[in-house]
């Protein structure tokens, strides 16, 4: 999955730098079951799922991913449906925020 996506950007990553972005990745992954466990709430809109980057097996195996991820305790995850008549958010403004430390942070 993660090659999928990030090969389909402009400017595509140079053999090097995908295999330093894959390894970041799957390094942020391990922050999931690391002890002591973290707290994680994800919200992945619907549009997320149904784009099918990468095919249809990169599409199933990211749905596998998300139901796994799910089962965790320490892990939420929320699916934003596409039909939303008051879709959360547009009653303020929303800022994402970056700390010096590289920690990012959702401000409304």
């Amino acid at each position: 999955m993660s090659r999928a996506v990030m090969l389909n950007v402009p400017l595509p990553p140079t053999e090097k730098e995908l295999e330093e972005r894959i390894t970041a990745r799957m390094d942020r992954q391990r922050l999931l079951t690391c002890k002591p466990l973290i707290a994680f709430s994800f919200i992945i809109e619907e549009y997320v799922l149904l784009r099918h980057t990468g095919g249809d097996d990169v599409t199933r195996e990211l749905l596998d991913h998300l139901i796994d991820c799910a089962e965790l305790w320490n892990v939420e995850v929320q699916v934003m449906s596409l039909r939303q008549p008051h879709p959360a958010g547009t009653d303020s403004s929303m800022r994402l925020l970056e700390a010096p430390d590289d920690e990012w942070l959702g401000y409304s």
